[in-house]
This record gives structure tokens, sequence and C-alpha cells, in this order.
């Protein structure tokens, strides 16, 4: 089955999973296996000091 929340489908075949996906800035990120204790903010500084 599917679920629809706030615009956003999560399809029944997603759970347990092992991605993250999300946009940032139009641009569509998948990881994989990501610390769960690891938030968003820190990731993100960690990402752009090795992006450039």
């Amino acid at each position: 089955s599917t679920n629809k929340l706030r615009g956003v489908e999560e399809s029944s075949t997603m759970e347990g999973s092992d991605e993250l996906l999300f946009f940032v800035n139009g641009r569509k990120v998948v990881e994989k296996n990501v610390d769960p204790e690891l938030n968003l903010l820190t990731y993100l500084r960690k990402k752009c000091i090795h992006e450039r």
C-alpha cells in the first residue's frame, strides 16, 4: 500500500530500507547506511567540505 503524508508518497516497500532520500536546493540526495544519530546540519557541513 501507499501512504500519502504532506504531499510525499511513501511506499510500503521502503520499510526496512537502509537508504535516506531527500532534496537539497532541488538536487536529489540518496545516502545509504546513514548513522541515525547524525543530524542534518552536521551531515550537510561534512558533505559540503568534501565536495569543495
